[in-house]
């Protein structure tokens, strides 16, 4: 059983590696900036913050604010944090459903500029980088501090190939010093990201030593560096050393 459990787990490293040569970068998702009243609204919020790939904590923020929602059905902070919830679980049925929440948490609060933010997320993943500019647009006219304005800013740009327009946005949030660990861990993969577009190697590979630094348990920061140790790199065997640590956190699917 010990052995058939290693041959899985390599069946997974492989499909896992491959993969990341096909794909974009994993990230973060995309964090709350304004205050919460509602306690499990709150809870939501820090279950969907804390996540690095485990479904069960997915699955108790969902819990939070299905109990949020049934004693506030008009929270439009409950209906933001559910957008994030599904945009989570990836896909673009789930994208269609963090779409109907935004739009229902801008519907009952039309001044919630970090729902704008984050439907600026969305549209960038989507691959609407119009609509993401007109929601992000949207965000600074009606004013917020949130970090993730600069960074999806700089995602979209990353994606138009205006790169130092992206640098710029980035360096914003690396300067801030935010408390919150995973906006200091995107600000940094999009950094990555930039240097990626210009041909820096040694500075994509220090930031990655950077945050593996400060977040060793991340899932995503191991699979990302991994990735990049194989399908950029060709570094094999380190690719798969560094790959461990993240199947030990997060189940990738065999």
């Amino acid at each position: 059983q010990k052995g058939m459990k290693h041959m899985s787990r390599n069946r997974i490293w492989l499909g896992l590696l491959l993969a990341c040569c096909l794909a974009p970068t994993s990230a973060p998702i995309a964090f709350a900036a304004t205050p919460i009243q509602d306690p499990g609204v709150a809870r939501a919020i820090d279950l969907l913050d804390s996540w690095s790939g485990d479904g069960a904590v997915l699955e108790q923020a969902r819990h939070e604010l299905d109990a949020a929602l049934a004693r506030d059905p008009k929270s439009a902070p409950a209906y933001r944090e559910y957008a994030r919830y599904f945009i989570a679980t990836d896909g673009d049925a789930a994208f269609a459903l963090a779409e109907k929440a935004i739009d229902r948490a801008i519907e009952l609060s039309p001044g919630f500029a970090e729902a704008f933010v984050l439907r600026g997320h969305l549209y960038t993943e989507m691959g609407r980088l119009g609509d993401a500019e007109t929601a992000l647009t949207k965000a600074e006219s009606l004013g917020t501090d949130d970090a993730w304005l600069q960074l999806n800013w700089a995602q979209v740009r990353l994606e138009q190939g205006r790169y130092e327009e992206a640098s710029s946005r980035c360096s914003r949030v690396v300067a801030m010093k935010p408390a919150k660990r995973k906006i200091r861990l995107a600000a940094d993969q999009c950094m990555i990201d930039y240097y990626k577009a210009i041909g820096r190697s040694d500075l994509v590979d220090a930031t990655y030593q950077r945050q593996l630094a400060y977040a060793p348990e991340m899932a995503w920061v191991h699979g990302n560096y991994a990735g990049y140790l194989l399908c950029s790199k060709d570094h094999y065997a380190a690719a798969e050393t560094q790959s461990r640590p993240g199947l030990d956190r997060m189940e990738y699917g065999a």
